[in-house]
């Protein structure tokens, strides 16, 4: 019998902010090292750092901006007398609505950060009853969601059509989460 395939949870409120999107990966770095569904995550900065992709001192900033933004609050462990220790985060933000996002996608060091909150924009308006795995989403709608230019956003799908996570038409609407189906069969 074959186990079934992790997914992160990504929530939609997520997508709605207006913070950087290295911030962004950030969060979804945090999440890697959450328990279930528990919103108290214990984890150190360097940990996060290589999740992410990115320099301790970056993730710090990031992790002030979410904090910031109501996502997170932060609570330092200091272990002994010395500053060595980690870090408590507890979550936030509404996680009601959410993308189920596979492991091997949300950290994929290859892909940008916002080639994934694109992953995330087409994840959430896929009808996932339908089982075709296939989001009707123009350019337009799409640059709306991301926060980004309609050209920005043909290089965004150009990389995850590279990467073999998304296929789609040129100028079509019509593009298939083509890993997800993968992951079905």
């Amino acid at each position: 019998m074959m186990a079934k395939r992790q997914h992160i949870r990504v929530p939609y409120v997520l997508l709605t902010l207006t913070i950087p999107s290295e911030a962004k990966r950030v969060y979804l770095a945090l999440l890697h090292s959450r328990d279930g569904t528990n919103k108290q995550i214990r984890v150190k900065i360097q940990k996060i750092a290589e999740r992410a992709g990115l320099k301790e001192r970056q993730v710090k900033k990031h992790i002030r901006t979410l904090c910031d933004s109501n996502m997170l609050s932060r609570k330092q462990i200091i272990h002994g007398k010395d500053a060595w220790g980690s870090n408590e985060y507890t979550i936030k933000c509404d996680e009601t609505y959410y993308a189920a996002i596979p492991y091997e996608i949300a950290f994929d060091l290859k892909l940008s950060a916002l080639e994934l909150m694109t992953y995330c924009a087409l994840k959430r308006h896929t009808d996932l009853n339908k089982q075709d795995f296939t989001c009707w989403m123009d350019k337009n709608k799409l640059a709306e969601e991301v926060g980004c230019s309609t050209n920005h956003i043909d290089k965004l799908k150009r990389g995850l059509r590279r990467a073999g996570y998304i296929d789609y038409v040129r100028d079509d609407s019509q593009i298939t989460l083509i890993h997800e189906r993968q992951l079905e069969n």
